[in-house]
């Protein structure tokens, strides 16, 4: 699953080898570090996402229920403060826009 937060742009998948454990991939650290300041973030310099942390999946279900409960705006991309990262959003949102044109 992808999920897009005010710091950062996630990739969360199942482990391959603990099924009890998600790989968080990130192509920047922080937008992992942001989320779960005690994760062991490793760099994979081959990989399309190459910081990743190995997180149980029940952390990475409560820190996003969290961080869902505590949302404190009422329109997302403003409030993304990082200017290259909300860049990447409003491309994405427009690219997203696109895709559901022919359902309007």
């Amino acid at each position: 699953m992808w999920v897009g937060h005010v710091k950062g742009w996630l990739s969360i998948a199942e482990h391959r080898c603990k099924p009890k454990h998600l790989l968080v991939r990130a192509r920047r650290a922080r937008h992992i570090s942001s989320l779960w300041g005690e994760a062991d973030v490793y760099f994979d310099p081959d990989a399309d996402y190459p910081y990743r942390a190995v997180i149980e999946r029940d952390v990475v279900a409560r820190v996003l229920a969290d961080y869902i409960k505590e949302i404190d705006y009422d329109a997302f991309k403003p409030a993304v403060k990082e200017p290259e990262l909300r860049e990447a959003f409003n491309h994405m949102w427009y690219v997203l826009y696109q895709y559901g044109v022919e359902f309007r």
